[in-house]
C-alpha cells in the first residue's frame, strides 16, 4: 500500500499565492504563473531553496534548517534568473563534452583502422593482456564487443545501415561513450604511441 499523501493539490495560481504568503516577492503575477506552468514548482524550488530562512538544528546547533519562510528581499525572478543561469551553463558543458568524445572517437577510430580495418575485434591488434583480462566468466575485450555490437545493432541512422551492408563495421563512431574509455584502454600497450598520440591531441591523461 502506497504512503498516504497530505499535500492538496494546488492550481498554478494557487502555488503562486502559497509562495507569496511564505514571503516570496513576485513582482509580475502573470508571469511567475507562467513560470510555473512551463518550469514547474518542483523543478524551481531547487533554484527558489537558497533564498529560504534558516534556523538552528535543535537537535545539533552546530548545523542549521531551512525553513518555508522566505528571507526579506527574496524575488519569485531571481529563482528564475538562476534557472536559465544553469540551463545555460549546462548547455555549454554538454557542447564542450560532445566536442571532446567525437574528436575521440576520430582520433581512436584513426588509429586502429591504420593498424587493421578490424582492429577493434581481434586483441592481436590491442593491448592483449587488457583485453583478455577475465571479466564475468568472459574477458573485458568480448564483453565490450558484445555490447558495442547491440549498439550497432540499434542504430537507425542512414549512414550506418548503408556501411553495415557493405562491411558490418561501425563500432568506432557508434558505440555508446561508457565504452570509449574502454577502447581507449585497450587500444595499446599504457606507452604505446598511438594511445599517446591519442591523449596528446586531447590533452588526456594517462589511463590507470
Amino acid at each position: 500500500m502506497l504512503p498516504p499523501y497530505t499535500k492538496p493539490h494546488l492550481s498554478f495560481a494557487d502555488q503562486l499565492t502559497l509562495l507569496v504568503q511564505r514571503g516570496l516577492v513576485v513582482t509580475d503575477a502573470p508571469k511567475a504563473t507562467e513560470h510555473l506552468q512551463r518550469i514547474g514548482y518542483g523543478r524551481l524550488t531547487l533554484y527558489w531553496q537558497p533564498f529560504q530562512q534558516r534556523v538552528p538544528d535543535p537537535n545539533n546547533p552546530k548545523k542549521t534548517l531551512r525553513v518555508e519562510q522566505f528571507e526579506a528581499g527574496a524575488e519569485f525572478r531571481h529563482a528564475v534568473d538562476l534557472y536559465l543561469f544553469d540551463k545555460q551553463l549546462r548547455l555549454l558543458f554538454l557542447d564542450a563534452l560532445e566536442r571532446i568524445e567525437v574528436a575521440l572517437r576520430v582520433d581512436l577510430a584513426h588509429a586502429l583502422g591504420k593498424r587493421n580495418a578490424w582492429a577493434h575485434r581481434d586483441p592481436a591488434h590491442l593491448d592483449a593482456q587488457r583485453a583478455n583480462q577475465p571479466l564475468q566468466g568472459s574477458t573485458r575485450h568480448t564483453s565490450w564487443l558484445t555490447k558495442a555490437d547491440q549498439s550497432i545493432t540499434r542504430s537507425k541512422e542512414d549512414w550506418v545501415l548503408e556501411f553495415l551492408a557493405t562491411y558490418q563495421l561501425a563500432h568506432a563512431h557508434l558505440d555508446g561513450s561508457g565504452s570509449l574509455g574502454f577502447r581507449h584502454t585497450f587500444l595499446a600497450p599504457r606507452n604505446g604511441p598511438p594511445q599517446r598520440s591519442c591523449r596528446h591531441r586531447q590533452a588526456l591523461r594517462p589511463s590507470s
